[in-house]
């Protein structure tokens, strides 16, 4: 893998490891729980958004694979267990390594339509990796919240 590109995996990498740290552990009522009735998102929507951004972005608009995405049951996704959202977050994995071990560091400029806008791939790496970093947050201070409204953090 080409040095740049080398780089957006391996922060993509640290992204997901940190998700998968902040599922960890939880049952299924934290990890459906929603801190407000309306406009706010539980662990499990918040990590199957995370999965289908990731495959999205780089799978689809930059790899040209067509993945299917769904993004509205994205955010209406419920999770049983922990490993369930581990295991999509290993999947996202996998299709990122894919779609960036066939990309060369000279590919980052070239350019790729989304919503009728003309991206560059480095902006859609960059978009994508920000956009997850944006969405890890969100769902660390779920956990965090679900936690401290169950008497569970220290």
């Amino acid at each position: 893998m080409d040095p740049l590109i080398h780089e957006y995996a391996a922060r993509l990498d640290i992204i997901r490891t940190q998700a998968g740290e902040a599922v960890r552990g939880l049952d299924s009522g934290a990890l459906n729980w929603t801190p407000l009735d309306q406009e706010t998102n539980s662990v499990a929507a918040l990590v199957h958004h995370m999965w289908g951004l990731e495959r999205f972005f780089i799978r689809q608009v930059v790899g040209g694979y067509d993945i299917g995405r769904d993004r509205d049951a994205e955010f209406a996704a419920e999770a049983t267990t922990a490993d369930e959202l581990e295991r999509l977050l290993d999947e996202a994995r996998k299709d990122t390594e894919a779609t960036l071990r066939a990309l060369r560091d000279e590919q980052l400029a070239e350019q790729r339509e989304h919503r009728g806008n003309t991206w560059t791939v480095q902006g859609l790496l960059l978009y994508a990796t920000s956009h997850l970093s944006e969405h890890l947050g969100h769902l660390e201070l779920t956990r965090q919240m679900y936690q401290d409204r169950a008497g569970e953090r220290p």
